[in-house]
């Protein structure tokens, strides 16, 4: 139960707060405007067992509230005896011992029973508490009592007998609100949810909506509930499919304004999971999905968090979504959904400058359906966050916040303050996350603080609004109009030296231009309008060049297919040659352009039934809540509302105005734009070097897979085709990814993409493998033999040729310094040169298969060995997994880095990825005629 404080600074008690000397509790909807620090205080003490389900802070204090029986200090192994509930001093994190408040808690996660809702009492001098204890220091007690905060000693005077236990609470002025499984709340029938007198406990008349109808079993239940600051608005989820005999599946609004409460008229059926013939479409094995939910602080949208078990068929289970507060109707959906691909959240926390969630999670914008399986993999685009994420609140994709944590079950609660956030869990490491699974995590146990101190700035772009210059990038050059989104300014060629023709579409973003490309990159710089930076290459993590349907989520970017796009709202819009839809996905675009985020999933903004045709764009923009794109020659305009063009308000601005190009964007009308020679669609831009992911496959006929962001740029089957009897050995790309050599068994190389052909071997010796220099101007060829033959600027450190070997060479490869390589044998036997560090090998011992290939770390101190039985040897480098003991369908026959670890690939194109890297696909279940013989990769 994802649980902590629900407080709202209403006029009256912030008055009544402050005037008692106390400083207002920190909030729910204490709002924070940077990003807290990934690195928590190392002072925050200890929860020795159990887990941790609610956080208040509030005054001079922290109650931290769960299922746990015991509290150490941080530095001291003394275990102060605290059941389910201790108070902590935010000044020095030590706890306050003066505070006791025992309850009847369970720390076995089989049996548990714990404190799970906390919310402070008018005045700052109490707080209440829920649960589904039956006793407090060994009395009797309700399912909600009120404590004295600084002793933790029950209020005598506030009786309220619930029949059920108390999930969750919330406070606004006097009203208390209350939610769980009880059918009665002091003596009067309350289903699911109620309202009391803060002071007396007089159950509220007004507030008798009534949750029914359970999505299973018997009793319906509120799980969980948020208000609104101003107090008129209370969003609640649980296990219901009635609200007062309304249709609401597991969530509604409640207007607690009103007197009496009334559902609102917010409906959708994300949440209705359950599909015509009755099958679920979430985990039948949850009675409800929703877990928690928090208001923004502006109180204009509240995000909802999931379990439910990832499925095919459209709900949000699994999810993380927006909603907007003032929206009214029935099937409304979502601002933003992030699913995670089968992992459940737990909590979540709306900052302003951050929306926080918390579950086991592993991966964040991931669309693939079987992460909930140990060895699930993260989908195209998906981003690795491990139990902790903090989510960018427009657009809802991954910010870099990425603290970590071991998983366990969840992460139960977060509660922002004007210095940071409170987490709680149930697990013990969290913060310096270096790679999967947490290990070199630092030790908090199920208690964390990240510090505003050390954190980062929100600092969302901003686009360019109106007026503004209007550039055009085309074959024509760059060229410049002044636009004032209704006149249309003569224009000024700055530029024709560029190659416009390859640009597929562009947009200006605070400071930061992006550009689309015909060969599928999506490139950036900075520029104010006068210099350009470096040339940066946005990172797709594996999202497809073309459209493919992923568990009912489309995904993919056409990049190279684009006529226009613009950015607004956390959202970047495009259209495609002859496709009259205009699309959307979500984008995230932050200082550093590896932090960039492209969002997996794509959605249809109009083109579908509204009439509107957006096949004959030739460049598009957006500013001042319309969209601007060129059609025919002439400039058009129609009113961008709720992310959607309104059809009706389609009109043509400039007749016969000719724009040029695929690309259109807007600079601020208050800078002026450089000629870029060597900028925006300049040489530099086709020459970049791809920061994607990607790799590529050849097999023994020489035909290329290439999969994520390696593009084909050829093969070598017909070529191959006149040689009988030899196969292709090796594939190695050049350094910029935008092209290979093949060479065959004979050391025949042959050149594709911007491969440069610098000689091969005619020794009649075997070839088995290849690499090339940094600079593409040079490769090594190397033979069964242990022979070294350098080529163009390659360097000679030596090799086996003389040498009589126990087993032939199958695999070699320079050093990441490229001052030396190492060569391995079939019988694992490592040979160093130059300065490749010798760090161990297999040679000597009695092998179960032959090993078959060597990469090394990319810190160059180690290297990994594979076997054709899968089975992996790590020397100085860290051991990501293996396939050994696993049955395989084809024998291993060929390994490379990746990402934080390595991948195999099986001669019947099966993949095996052992990174932190997004699954990019393989040919296991469609293998090739021919078996693969290599495999080459990046990213």
């Amino acid at each position: 139960m994802s649980k902590r404080h629900r407080l709202l600074l209403g006029g009256a008690v912030v008055l009544v707060l402050l005037g008692s000397g106390l400083p207002p509790g920190g909030a729910l909807y204490q709002p924070q405007d940077a990003i807290v620090s990934a690195n928590p205080a190392d002072t925050t003490p200890n929860v020795v067992d159990g887990k941790v389900d609610a956080i208040l802070p509030m005054g001079n204090r922290v109650y931290v509230a769960g299922s746990f029986t015991g509290v150490s200090n941080a530095g001291e192994s003394r275990v102060i005896p605290r059941h389910g509930l201790f108070a902590l001093d935010p000044a020095t994190n030590r706890v306050d011992e003066s505070f006791v408040a025992d309850f009847d808690v369970n720390p076995d996660p089989t049996t548990e029973r714990a404190v799970e809702a906390l919310a402070p009492a008018p005045g700052g001098t109490a707080l209440f508490v829920g649960g589904d204890f039956g006793t407090l220091n060994g009395a009797p007690a309700q399912k909600l009592v009120k404590l004295d905060a600084a002793t933790g000693a029950p209020d005598p005077g506030f009786a309220v007998p619930v029949s059920a236990a108390v999930k969750d609470l919330a406070i606004n002025g006097s009203r208390l609100f209350l939610a769980g499984p009880f059918a009665a709340v002091g003596g009067q029938p309350r289903s699911g949810l109620a309202a009391v007198d803060a002071a007396t406990g007089a159950v509220d008349p007004d507030v008798t909506v009534a949750f029914t109808a359970p999505r299973q079993g018997t009793t319906p239940r509120v799980e969980t509930i948020a208000v609104t600051p101003d107090g008129t608005t209370l969003v609640a989820a649980g296990n219901f499919t009635l609200v007062d005999g309304q249709t609401r599946w597991q969530v509604a609004l409640i207007d607690v304004g009103s007197h009496p409460a009334r559902v609102l008229d917010w409906q959708t059926n994300r949440f209705d999971d359950q599909d015509q013939t009755g099958q679920y479409r979430c985990a039948a094995a949850f009675d409800s999905h929703p877990r928690d939910i928090d208001v923004s602080p502006d109180g204009s949208y509240f995000v909802i968090v999931t379990t439910g078990a990832y499925t095919s068929r459209g709900a949000l289970c699994d999810a993380a979504s927006r909603w907007e507060l003032s929206a009214r109707g029935s099937d409304l959906q979502p601002t933003w959904a992030d699913y995670t691909g089968g992992d459940s959240f737990t909590a979540v926390a709306v900052t302003g400058a951050a929306v926080y969630v918390g579950g086991h999670q592993r991966w964040m914008d991931n669309p693939i359906s079987d992460g909930s399986n140990i060895e699930g993999k993260p989908g195209p685009g998906s981003v690795t966050r491990e139990g902790l994420a903090a989510l960018d609140p427009a657009s809802g994709l991954p910010l870099p916040w990425n603290p970590g944590r071991v998983r366990g079950e969840g992460a139960w609660a977060l509660a922002s303050t004007a210095d940071g956030l409170w987490m709680g869990s149930d697990t013990d490491k969290v913060g310096g996350w270096t790679a999967p699974g947490c290990g070199s995590c630092e030790v908090h146990q199920k208690l964390a603080f990240f510090p505003l101190a050390g954190g980062t700035a929100a600092s969302p772009p901003a686009p360019a609004g109106l007026p503004a210059n209007l550039y055009t990038v085309g074959p024509a050059g760059l060229v410049e109009r002044s636009f004032d989104g209704a006149t249309l300014g003569p224009p000024t060629v700055l530029g024709t030296g560029t190659d416009g023709g390859h640009v597929r579409g562009a947009f200006w973003l605070g400071g930061r231009l992006y550009e689309g490309r015909d060969d599928g990159r999506l490139l950036r710089w900075s520029y104010d309008g006068a210099t350009f930076g470096p040339l940066g290459v946005v990172d797709l993590r594996g999202v497809p060049s073309s459209y493919q349907t992923l568990n009912a989520v489309v995904t993919g970017f056409p990049i190279a297919k684009v006529t226009g796009m613009f950015y607004d709202g956390g959202r970047l819009y495009y259209t495609l040659d002859g496709d009259k839809h205009l699309y959307y996905r979500y984008f995230l675009s932050r200082p550093d352009v590896a932090d960039d985020v492209v969002g997996s999933q794509v959605l249809v903004a109009s083109g579908d039934s509204d009439g509107l045709d957006w096949s004959h764009v030739q460049g598009m923009t957006a500013a001042g809540g319309a969209v601007f794109w060129s059609e025919g020659g002439d400039l058009r305009r129609v009113d961008l509302a709720a992310g959607r063009p309104s059809p009706g308000t389609v009109t043509t601005l400039a007749a016969g105005a000719n724009l040029d190009g695929r690309a259109m964007f807007l600079l601020p009308s208050s800078v002026a734009a450089a000629t870029p020679s060597s900028g925006f669609g300049g040489p530099t831009a086709a020459g970049a070097t791809s920061a994607g992911a990607g790799y590529w496959m050849v097999d023994a006929g020489g035909g290329v897979s290439g999969f994520g962001d390696a593009a084909p740029f050829g093969d070598a089957t017909a070529l191959l085709s006149r040689s009988v009897g030899v196969a292709a050995a090796d594939i190695e790309p050049t350094p910029s990814r935008r092209g290979y050599w093949i060479v065959d068994e004979a050391g025949r190389v042959y050149a594709f993409g911007d491969a440069r052909y610098l000689g091969g071997l005619a020794r009649g010796e075997k070839v088995t493998s290849m690499s090339t220099t940094a600079t593409g101007a040079g490769y090594w060829i190397f033979t069964t033999r242990g022979r070294v033959i350098p080529f163009g600027d390659a360097r000679f450190y030596g090799d086996m040729s003389k040498v009589a070997l126990n087993g032939p060479v199958l695999d070699s490869i320079p050093t990441p310094s490229e001052l030396g390589y190492y060569m391995v044998a079939a019988d694992g036997g490592i040979f160093a040169f130059g300065d490749a560090r010798f760090a161990g090998s297999m040679g000597g011992i009695r092998l179960n298969a032959p090993v078959q290939s060597l990469v090394p770390d990319p810190d160059g101190r180690g290297y990994w060995l594979v076997a054709s039985d899968g089975g992996v040897f790590a020397f100085d480098a860290p051991f990501r997994g293996s396939m050994g003991g696993v049955r395989l369908n084809k024998p291993v026959t060929g390994m490379v880095a990746f990402g934080n670890g390595y991948l195999m690939v099986g001669e019947d194109g099966g993949i095996f990825d052992f990174s932190d890297r997004p699954f990019l696909g393989s040919l296991g279940a469609h293998p090739p005629a021919r078996p693969i013989v290599a495999v080459a990769g990046f990213g």
